[in-house]
């Protein structure tokens, strides 16, 4: 378990697991971004510890929508750094679902772009490698502005490039370019507030819909 920035950690599964080591750290949210909760046994030791825990069921698949979640698990961690209490967000492993989650927050609060939020990610919880899928989807975030939707006419609708991602997830037609780090090969491109990066074009899985 890493504290990427003070009282915001990630972790894989087992340290989620384990009570005493969460509130020793002031942790009382925690975040579970699996296709999997938490055994029964670990949220029956939240209760009795007045941690909170919350599943968000994310399958680590390139076509799966993590971008939905993203504000609201935005506001969670932020109502709860706000009050100066710990939270946990984690999957499996650590290094896909749940770093793409603490990006997406990095990026909003510290208005960054997505490959140097990935980096500041990195430095605090070596090996993170969120899927394809995800990369592009953080890439979307920052060129949404880290809001999906907007009020147009007075009536809420998606921003176009989260419309556009949709779309092409549905079809499972993997257009436009994924951004990926040290790829060998590829062209320089620029991309919004982060950096210029390597960049390949790599299809998206088919969405299971």
């Amino acid at each position: 378990m890493d504290e990427i920035i003070t009282n915001l950690h990630l972790s894989s599964l087992t340290p989620a697991t384990k009570t005493p080591a969460l509130l020793a750290a002031k942790i009382t949210l925690v975040l579970t971004i699996s296709d999997s909760n938490l055994p029964l046994s670990t949220r029956t030791s939240f209760l009795a510890s007045s941690i909170t825990q919350l599943h968000f069921s994310v399958h680590d698949l390139p076509s799966d929508d993590l971008l939905a979640i993203f504000p609201s698990t935005c506001n969670l961690i932020q109502t709860q750094l706000a009050s100066n209490k710990g939270v946990l967000i984690h999957s499996g492993i650590g290094m896909s679902c749940s770093a793409a989650v603490v990006t997406a927050y990095i990026m909003k609060v510290r208005m960054l772009g997505a490959f140097e939020a990935m980096d500041l990610v990195r430095e605090r919880h070596g090996g993170i490698m969120p899927n394809l899928g995800f990369v592009n989807q953080l890439v979307v975030w920052e060129e949404c502005g880290w809001e999906l939707f907007e009020e147009v006419d007075g009536e809420r609708r998606k921003k176009s490039a989260y419309e556009e991602w949709k779309g092409e997830a549905r079809e499972g037609s993997g257009k436009g370019k994924l951004i990926t780090w040290g790829c060998a090969g590829g062209v320089k491109e620029g991309k919004g507030k982060g950096k210029e990066k390597l960049i390949d074009e790599v299809c998206m899985c088919e969405s299971d819909a």
